[in-house]
């Protein structure tokens, strides 16, 4: 009953006999050989479970890595794409940094060019420059010829005489009082020195370029005043074709400046009456004696004018000594002259 427990000759001879115990005997081995079987097969069992837990662990590693692979597969397609965009992008930029760089070039080359453009053209700015310098050292020149002639055809000074202190032009007395002092001077000699001024005030807004507000009539001891604006609001509708420069008669047309033919026609339409003053009062009644006070008035805003355009962005300050006209030609032709000179 017992497999394991073995049993002796002593015993087997007493309970059994000898075929009995051959049997039994080939039956113990053929039990020893099963139990052998039996953990030779466990150890099988053994060596293969541990090769089956070996592969398990070796297939879940190849999974592993599989999917790794995998992982690594689909980045590298990613990566592949964005070197294939990056590269795109660098093509992109590459050709607009060769454009760039062509219009670079282009824009060097029209720099370089334009610079011997400003380099010639500061040289032509450099010429017209001097030759403008020149020729405006040449008009300076001229004008103060033409100022010394003035001053030498009319000489303005001022003397004593027996009726007081008094201006004169060319030695024809000007009084320094208003009008009302004029009837004791010789109402010949006070007209042509008027006529004098008037002159000279024509010759210098000519010389010195400055329209004058009212345009003197310079004609000796009968010269008359102008004002432009009175005639043209007299005859608004005088015409204006044919009225051009042609239309400015020649003996009279360097006495208005800068009018124009219109202006002038309106003049002649008014026969020199409602807006011309008379600079004498010999042969008026008291009415146009009122006239000449305003025909003095007018030269003496003329002079002004003249005055105000000097002082005009030069920097100069005029001390004036006296209001009469006579004065102030003098000092206006002496500051000219120094300003000229300089």
């Amino acid at each position: 009953e017992n497999t394991n427990k073995f049993l002796t000759w002593e015993e087997a001879e007493e309970h059994l006999d000898r075929s009995k115990l051959n049997n039994l005997l080939s039956l113990q081995k053929r039990l020893r050989n099963i139990s052998e079987q039996i953990q030779a097969a466990e150890r099988n069992i053994t060596e293969r479970c541990e090769r089956m837990s070996n592969l398990m662990s070796v297939q879940m590693e190849v999974a592993t890595v599989k999917e790794s692979i995998d992982g690594i597969k689909e980045r590298c397609s990613v990566l592949r794409g964005y070197t294939i965009e990056r590269k795109k992008n660098i093509r992109e930029i590459a050709n607009t940094f060769r454009e760039r760089a062509k219009c670079l070039m282009h824009i060097g080359q029209k720099v370089l060019e334009d610079g011997t453009r400003v380099t010639d053209e500061k040289m032509k700015m450099y010429i017209v420059e001097k030759l403008h310098i020149k020729r405006n050292i040449k008009l300076r020149t001229c004008r103060l010829e033409l100022l010394i002639k003035l001053c030498e055809i009319y000489p303005l000074e001022e003397r004593f005489s027996e009726k007081g202190w008094v201006f004169t032009v060319r030695g024809l007395p000007l009084p320094i009082g208003d009008h009302t002092n004029l009837n004791n001077f010789d109402e010949e000699k006070i007209s042509t020195a008027l006529g004098y001024v008037s002159h000279l005030v024509a010759l210098l807004s000519k010389y010195l370029n400055i329209p004058l507000r009212f345009y003197p009539i310079p004609r000796g001891s009968k010269s008359s005043i102008c004002n432009p604006a009175r005639a043209c609001t007299l005859v608004p509708d005088y015409p204006s074709r044919g009225c051009g420069s042609k239309a400015v008669l020649a003996e009279d047309s360097h006495l208005f400046g800068n009018a124009s033919g219109d202006i002038y026609y309106a003049l002649r339409r008014q026969a020199l009456n409602s807006a011309t003053y008379p600079l004498y009062w010999r042969g008026l009644n008291h009415s146009s004696k009122q006239k000449f006070d305003m025909a003095v008035a007018l030269l003496r805003f003329d002079i002004e004018q003249l005055l105000e355009f000097q002082t005009h962005g030069r920097n100069i300050q005029l001390n004036k000594s006296s209001n009469h006209m006579i004065a102030s030609l003098n000092l206006l032709l002496k500051t000219e002259l120094l300003y000229v000179r300089r």
